[in-house]
């Protein structure tokens, strides 16, 4: 199980944030996303 966060105060992430690096988008697998 891997459950990260971003919470920085308000602070938009940076322009160059790749979710891929984080994601694991070439998996067939079932994976939960919840981004918002």
């Amino acid at each position: 199980i891997f459950v990260s966060t971003w919470n920085v105060g308000g602070i938009p992430p940076p322009e160059d944030l790749n979710l891929e690096d984080w994601l694991d988008t070439g998996s067939k697998s079932y994976d939960i996303y919840i981004l918002g």
